[in-house]
C-alpha cells in the first residue's frame, strides 16, 4: 500500500495524487489518500475528490499517529487499521528526487512532488482520472465552444495570497504585465490573431492592467468552489500562458491540443534558493 498525504490547493493535490498513483501502479499495490489535513487546514478545501480517482481516502477515524524516530529526528509515523507499518518518504527540496521513484511498498509520502517526471508515463490514465466526468454546461460549455473555434489562449494570472501575504510573496512573487505581453507577442508572431481567455483570482486587477492587444474574455463566472470547472475550461484552450502556479500548470498539462504552445515564467520562484529545474516541462517556453 502507498499512502499519500494530500494538502495545499487543487494543483498541489493533483501533483500529490499523480505521483503517488504512478508509484502505486509500478509496485502493483493499492493507493490510499490521507486527507485528514483538511480537518484543520483553512486555506484550501479538499478538491480532487471530484475527479474519478483510482484510490481510497483515509479519514480521521481510520488513522492514528504514533511518534517514532527517523534519522535521529522525531517524526510521526502513520498507522491505519489493517495496514502494515509505513515508511516515511519525505520530499527534500523541489527538484526531482530518486527517493520517490525508488520508494518501496508500504510507504507514506509527504511532499509536493511538483514534476511531471514522477508520472509522465501515466499520462493517458491521468488525463482520464483528473478530468471531471460530468459534461460542461452553461457558461462553461459556451466558453469551451469559443475556445475550440478560435486560436484561443488561456492566460492565468495568480495573485491572491501571492500579493496579500508578505511571506508568501517573498517566496513566489508574481508575474508582471510585461511577462504576459511578451508571451502573447510570441504566440501572435507564430499563430496570428488570438483570442485570450483570462483566468484569475483577481479579475478586477486583470481588467485594469492587462492590455494585450487581442480580443479578451475574462473567465470569472465560477466561484472558488468550482475551481475544478475552471480547470476543465482552461484545458480546452489551444495555447497557454501560465502563471507561477500549479493550477495553470495543470490546465496546460491536461490539454490535448496537438499544436499547443505553453509559455511559462523564466523564474517560478522569487528567489533562486528553490530549485525549480524540474517544475516546468522542457517542451514549454520559458519567458
Amino acid at each position: 500500500m502507498i499512502v499519500s498525504r494530500i494538502y495545499g490547493g487543487l494543483g498541489n493535490q493533483m501533483f500529490q495524487y499523480a505521483s503517488a498513483r504512478q508509484l502505486a501502479t509500478r509496485l502493483g499495490t493499492d493507493l490510499l489518500l490521507d486527507v485528514t489535513q483538511f480537518q484543520t487546514y483553512k486555506l484550501h478545501d479538499y478538491a480532487i475528490h471530484r475527479f474519478p480517482l483510482k484510490s481510497a481516502e483515509m479519514s480521521a477515524e481510520m488513522a492514528t499517529h504514533r511518534p517514532l524516530r527517523f534519522g535521529g529526528q522525531l517524526w510521526k509515523r502513520l498507522f491505519c487499521s489493517g495496514c502494515p507499518p509505513l515508511k516515511l518518504v519525505r520530499e527534500k527540496g523541489l527538484a526531482w528526487q530518486a527517493l520517490l521513484a525508488n520508494a518501496a511498498d508500504n510507504s507514506y509520502l509527504v511532499g509536493y512532488w511538483q514534476s511531471e517526471s514522477y508520472f509522465a508515463t501515466m499520462r493517458p490514465q491521468l488525463l482520464q482520472e483528473l478530468t471531471l466526468t460530468e459534461s460542461a454546461d452553461g457558461r462553461d460549455a459556451e466558453i469551451i465552444d469559443e475556445m475550440r473555434s478560435t486560436t484561443s489562449v488561456a492566460v492565468h494570472v495568480r495573485r491572491g495570497d501571492y500579493v496579500s501575504n508578505a511571506a508568501t510573496n517573498l517566496v513566489h512573487g508574481t508575474c508582471d504585465s510585461a511577462y504576459y505581453q511578451r508571451s502573447v507577442t510570441l504566440l501572435a508572431d507564430q499563430y496570428g490573431p488570438l483570442k485570450l481567455f483570462v483566468f484569475s483570482d483577481d479579475p478586477a486587477w486583470c481588467r485594469d492592467n492587462l492590455r494585450l492587444g487581442h480580443p479578451t474574455v475574462f473567465v470569472d463566472h465560477n466561484d472558488t468552489q468550482r475551481n475544478c470547472e475552471d480547470l476543465r475550461v482552461m484545458s480546452h484552450a489551444r495555447h497557454f500562458v501560465v502563471a507561477n502556479s500549479s493550477f495553470s500548470w495543470w490546465g496546460a498539462w491536461l490539454s490535448t491540443s496537438v499544436e499547443k504552445t505553453v509559455c511559462a515564467p523564466a523564474r517560478w520562484f522569487r528567489t533562486a534558493k528553490n530549485d525549480e529545474t524540474d517544475i516546468v516541462p522542457r517542451t514549454w517556453h520559458r519567458i
